[in-house]
């Protein structure tokens, strides 16, 4: 069984004759994370808690245009995260990163592993309740993802959800598209949550955000990744579909089939049908639930108020769980 996240010993340390980066959290795919309370980062970048998050760039982006890119991508991801803020920073010579002022919280990967337990059906489906909202938040300022993977989400306790890779990911798909990158069969291939298309570098239709959410919402449930960590791609190629465990019942097989289909158009139609299904499966009365009409309409308020604002006020926009369902 894979683990969710893996850590390991400090590979930022050769930096730390300019600052002390602190602790490494977890590798990620789009850059390894640590968690730093050095007094010059903290006075330079921190108004929410007396750490910062460090996150290191891959190495696609070296060249001033792919910085510029990122830094158009950091401005639209600014402009969406109401109480958080990520500033690009120069480490040393040729070296820079992204560091987050974020609110109280942790990655995650660390909740879970913290507590030592999976997450079920119903959980994880508020949890996509909330990606999905982000998501939408994202297609506000023509940002994509995609490809969330567990280790890119942090979790305050307030239970706000940030994404800690949005801008890189959007950044890559337009060196992509401008043919920037040194060309690849498949682009995307450390993807391990994407879709057959995004692990090509297409661009993400609501399937592909059906394919990614399915897939987290199987390694929550069953600490199981369905293809043994493969990308969609190696599993297309190896004609691997996703394993049904025996702890499955028809029903709940049947939502993961349908959500990983290699052919998007027999994915479900939407985020919605996906999280009801969701959320119905294990219900012995057959209670059906239905996504608020009008998200859309408040998430384009939510963006309005904070492009006005634009500072970090000492308020914050209520977002439980419950309001995000009606019957």
């Amino acid at each position: 069984m894979m683990p969710l996240v893996s850590c390991e010993t400090d590979r930022l340390a050769k930096y730390r004759h300019r600052f002390s980066l602190g602790k490494p959290i977890c590798e990620t795919k789009t850059g390894d994370i640590s968690c730093s309370t050095d007094s010059k980062l903290l006075e330079q970048y921190s108004t929410l808690t007396s750490y910062v998050y460090i996150k290191q760039l891959p190495n696609y982006f070296q060249s001033e245009e792919s910085i510029d890119i990122l830094k158009r991508y950091l401005k639209k991801q600014n402009a969406i995260d109401f109480l958080a803020t990520v500033n690009l920073s120069e480490l040393n010579k040729n070296k820079k990163a992204l560091v987050y002022d974020l609110p109280p919280g942790e990655m995650l990967s660390s909740y879970i592993k913290r507590k030592s337990v999976k997450m079920n059906y119903q959980q994880v489906s508020f949890l996509l309740i909330k990606l999905k909202d982000m998501i939408e938040q994202l297609s506000l300022v023509d940002m994509q993802h995609g490809r969330i993977e567990i280790d890119s989400i942090y979790i305050s306790k307030d239970e706000h959800l940030y994404l800690l890779d949005s801008a890189i990911v959007a950044a890559k798909h337009e060196l992509l598209k401008r043919e920037m990158l040194p060309s690849r069969a498949v682009p995307n291939q450390e993807a391990t949550t994407a879709s057959p298309e995004v692990c090509f570098g297409r661009d993400v239709a609501i399937q592909d955000n059906v394919f990614n959410l399915t897939l987290l919402a199987y390694q929550l449930i069953y600490n199981h990744h369905p293809y043994d960590g493969d990308n969609s791609v190696q599993a297309l190629i190896r004609k691997c579909r996703a394993t049904r465990l025996e702890v499955m019942t028809d029903n709940q097989w049947a939502i993961f089939r349908q959500g990983l289909s290699f052919h998007s158009a027999n994915r479900f139609a939407s985020l919605s049908e996906l999280i009801e299904a969701l959320l119905c499966v294990n219900n012995p009365d057959g209670l059906k639930f239905q996504l608020s009409k009008n998200q859309n309409a408040a998430l384009t308020a939510w963006y309005n108020l904070n492009h006005a604002v634009k500072k970090k006020l000492c308020m914050i926009i209520p977002a439980s769980l419950g309001q995000a369902f009606k019957r």
